[in-house]
């Protein structure tokens, strides 16, 4: 071989390897989502189907598909317009837990009595100042698998009442949670936005304090409520697997004539939380005796199936 020839053919290779690390660099796609300040780094790398790719050890999970985020938003704006073909105000939340980004539609920050959904925040206070042993204990889990309104009585004053919704705002960083009740003795009329309600399920979903505990007990919600009801409207209804808190009453928003009927949770392995929050006009004359409007909870187990149905 010539000195000539060699000196090519090592040419020849150097160029090769550059060659390929630029193709390989080229192929890395680095997204970032923010939305409301949440926020996260995923790494996606384009390869040929048929090539198998070990993900890097520092790689973050990936981000939502395009068409996966397009068919969510067509099921979250299909599931608010059920609600207004139903005379019914609606807010609809879906965060992804994995990517960070959010979905909204409807009155996705409009206020709405809880219900219900507040004994999250009464569970949440406890488990954060260390005082859900015992008795304490028992209630509390009644409270959350049974939706126990005797137990939440009982473990309202004990979380502060009124303050709570402000304190868990404060605690958790979260500045449009909702507002304290606005009439005297009802816990039910605790205000959530359903974007602020999401938010602070994600940031339970990370806390070593209270997850263990409260993410045990709303994956076993029972199908019958300690009043009888059946809770398994609205998310449970949709979706196998969801760890829920569902919230209904006859005198929970802030017009009295008003029924409320909200499902909550997560879903598909706790990648998404997810808030659907409703509240009727003027319909409690077909609420029962335990302040069920079942008309309204047969819709908002119809919302809940079209974005279910739209979540990968």
């Amino acid at each position: 071989m010539s000195v000539r020839f060699g000196v090519v053919l090592l040419a020849s290779a150097i160029a090769a390897v550059i060659v390929g690390l630029v193709l390989q660099h080229l192929s890395v796609v680095d997204a970032v989502v923010e939305e409301e300040g949440v926020s996260s780094r995923a790494v996606a790398v384009t390869t040929p189907r048929s090539a198998t790719v070990s993900p890097a050890p520092s790689a973050r999970p990936r981000t939502t598909s395009p068409d996966a985020g397009r068919r969510l938003r067509d099921g979250l704006a299909r599931a608010a317009y059920t609600a207004a073909a139903h005379d019914l105000r609606a807010g609809i939340a879906v965060l992804d837990l994995r990517s960070g980004r959010f979905y909204g539609s409807g009155e996705t920050d409009g206020l709405f009595g809880t219900g219900s959904v507040v004994k999250v925040m009464i569970a949440a206070r406890l488990l954060i100042d260390h005082e859900l042993t015992g008795a304490t204990a028992d209630l509390a889990y009644s409270m959350i698998t049974r939706s126990d309104d005797d137990a939440a009585n009982v473990l309202w004053g004990k979380v502060g009442g009124p303050s709570l919704e402000p304190w868990i705002a404060a605690h958790y960083g979260i500045s449009r949670l909702g507002a304290p009740n606005t009439r005297p003795g009802r816990w039910g009329n605790t205000h959530v936005t359903p974007r602020g309600l999401v938010q602070l399920y994600a940031k339970l979903r990370t806390d070593p304090t209270v997850w263990p505990w409260l993410g045990d007990a709303m994956r076993h919600a029972s199908r019958i409520a300690k009043d009888g009801t059946d809770q398994f409207f609205g998310i449970p209804a949709a979706i196998s697997g969801a760890a829920v808190k569902q919230g209904w009453a006859d005198g929970s928003a802030d017009n009295p004539a008003d029924a409320i009927v909200n499902t909550t949770g997560f879903v598909d392995h706790d990648r998404y939380a997810v808030a659907i929050l409703t509240e009727g006009n003027a319909n409690n004359d077909g609420s029962d005796d335990q302040g069920f409007n079942a008309d309204q909870a047969a819709v908002v187990t119809t919302m809940a199936r079209l974005v279910c149905a739209a979540i990968e």
